[in-house]
């Protein structure tokens, strides 16, 4: 029998190698301990912050953070409280609060005849306001004034604080507290 030549025992001798490294693999793959795998929770949403404004007779306007549901009582308390010549008799301490809101606080007799009404000097010409003109009234968001607007710029002049809830531009309650606010007039 001939004697294998060195290139046939190189390739034997990679073949037994690469056997070998196979068989070691497996056993130790077969040996290893199941492996473990974590599911971690997404983070927890960041809640979006919500703000307000509030203006007039507090001793400090601005725009503050409010929670979820606060009151008209939480926002003037972060404003500093009610100013001594505040009229708290013309406002809901009770009203709830919401992103983007602008809440007055009137003063005592501002912008009020011997009647107690308001004057037209101090009222807002719905139909030709300004969006800031607008904010100034109470409880009127951002989003409710350019609604407003764009309402008599499509549908024509606001007559009375019944058209203000018909066309949906204000609930029931609030366009009776904006009637002695607003000038009328188209």
């Amino acid at each position: 029998m001939r004697a294998p030549d060195l290139r046939t025992l190189l390739v034997m001798l990679v073949a037994t190698g690469a056997g070998l490294c196979a068989a070691l693999m497996v056993r130790s793959c077969s040996s290893r301990q199941p492996v473990h795998v974590l599911l971690l929770d997404s983070p927890p949403a960041t809640p979006v912050s919500a703000e307000a404004q509030i203006a007039g007779a507090v001793v400090r306007p601005g725009v503050y953070p409010i929670a979820a549901g606060e009151r008209l009582d939480g926002l003037i308390a972060a404003a500093g409280g009610l100013s001594a010549n505040a009229d708290s008799g013309r406002i809901n301490l009770a009203q709830r609060v919401y992103d983007g809101q602008r809440i007055d606080v009137p003063a005592l007799n501002a912008g009020a005849d011997d009647r107690g009404t308001a004057t037209d000097a101090a009222r807002v010409r719905i139909n030709h306001a300004s969006r800031e003109e607008l904010l100034t009234l109470p409880g009127v968001t951002v989003s409710q004034a350019a609604a407003i607007q764009n309402s008599v710029r499509a549908h024509g002049s606001i007559l009375s604080s019944d058209e203000l809830v018909s066309r949906r531009l204000a609930s029931p309650v609030q366009a009776q507290q904006l009637a002695s606010l607003v000038d009328w007039a188209p």
